[in-house]
């Protein structure tokens, strides 16, 4: 099974963090977004924006007056990272990599649960749904149903016993269809492994330097767990200056009107994300959701305004100061550094100039803020 860490390990990434509700406003009118399904199953993530990332037809310095954003000050509350913080944090992943217990020097007794492997066979010829699937099955004896005395068999055998296990199965096990083959009424023989015997249920692992160095060495650079644990405050103590700066732009910085693109841009996106994980997931969007398009809309709604409010800014950011234009060069390094040496032309082609450009830009932007703060905890001041 795929391991995941939590939410601030996954990559902190300025776009989409910390959206948090605004009330509505009467008099605003929400932009018409497309709501067709053949529409997001190709969709085009550059097609409203231009090639250097900035929204097409916007001057986004039309609409916003900038607030303060250089040496924007980060009160120490705000980058204060407790122990209890961080091991919360440890918590939550250990949970991520808990397991069974399991036990090989053991016999098999009623009530236990253990976990099986088994190919059915009728005539010396293996049926369709006579085998387990991959990584066997998990069952407890006393309490699953298996056909005839199936489960009764197993009890007294050890884990990595292999064995016949004869059943009949009932008549009317399955419906008879003329001219199809059925089981019903018929003898069986089952090949029967134990593979092994459940004992505790989500067993967390041991923190230790090798369970590190295994599970986040190759990825986050993480070969101690005291490595482990400072790499978790970074990520809590850069999510938390992350979340300051959001709410800082946004209230400091005047905006008179948000263009319909800003707010369209961010909702079809989401529409999109949904979209191609359904079909990953080989489900229907609404299977898979839960919810129509106009429903997803209408939930995501004050969230996508707000979100077209921080985009327009950091646009408008942009626009006023020299420093942090970008050249061909700044995208493929960043494309190959984020994505682990990925091709910056594979990029391209998959998600459009435009997009991959709104990437650097906003980077670079929120880089640029983060650089030039002012921390009042006087240690950050010094070592940043």
């Amino acid at each position: 099974m795929k391991k995941t860490i939590s939410i601030i390990l996954a990559g902190l990434f300025c776009l989409s963090v910390l959206c948090a509700c605004e009330k509505k406003k009467a008099e605003d009118k929400t932009p018409a977004v497309n709501l067709t399904k053949e529409y997001y199953e190709d969709f085009d993530y550059s097609s409203r924006l231009n090639d250097d990332g900035t929204f097409k037809d916007v001057r986004a310095l039309d609409y916003v007056t900038l607030g303060e954003y250089k040496q924007m000050k980060i009160p120490a509350d705000v980058t204060d990272i407790t122990d209890k913080m961080i091991q919360d944090e440890i918590d939550v992943l250990l949970k991520n990599y808990a397991e069974d217990e399991k036990i090989y020097d053991k016999t098999v007794a009623n009530g236990d649960t253990l976990n099986i492997s088994y190919v059915g066979m009728i005539d010396g010829v293996a049926f369709d749904g006579g085998t387990s699937p991959d990584g066997g099955v998990e069952i407890t004896v006393g309490k699953t149903q298996y056909i005839d005395d199936f489960i009764d068999q197993l009890i007294g055998h050890k884990p990595g016993d292999r064995f016949n296990v004869e059943v009949t199965f009932p008549d009317d096990y399955e419906k008879v269809k003329e001219g199809t083959f059925t089981v019903n009424g018929k003898d069986a023989v089952f090949d029967v492994t134990v593979n092994y015997i459940i004992g505790e249920k989500d067993v967390l692992p041991e923190l230790t330097d090798k369970f590190v160095t295994e599970n986040f060495g190759d990825k986050y650079k993480w070969n101690t767990v005291s490595g482990l644990k400072k790499g978790i405050k970074d990520l809590l103590l850069d999510q938390a200056v992350s979340s300051y700066i959001h709410a800082r732009l946004l209230a400091d910085c005047k905006i008179s009107e948000v263009p319909d693109v800003c707010y369209i841009y961010q909702t079809e996106s989401m529409l999109a994300y949904y979209t191609k994980a359904a079909k990953q997931n080989d489900m229907d969007f609404e299977a898979y959701t839960g919810k129509t398009f106009e429903e997803l809309v209408a939930d995501g709604e004050e969230k996508n305004k707000k979100q077209a409010k921080f985009s327009l800014i950091i646009q408008a950011i942009y626009e006023s100061d020299p420093e942090l234009k970008f050249n061909e060069k700044d995208v493929d390094e960043f494309i190959t550094g984020f994505y682990s040496g990925r091709d910056p032309s594979v990029a391209k082609e998959q998600y459009g100039q435009g997009y991959v450009s709104y990437v650097v830009l906003n980077e670079k932007v929120i880089d640029y803020i983060k650089d030039n703060l002012i921390y009042e905890d006087p240690e950050l001041e010094l070592n940043k």
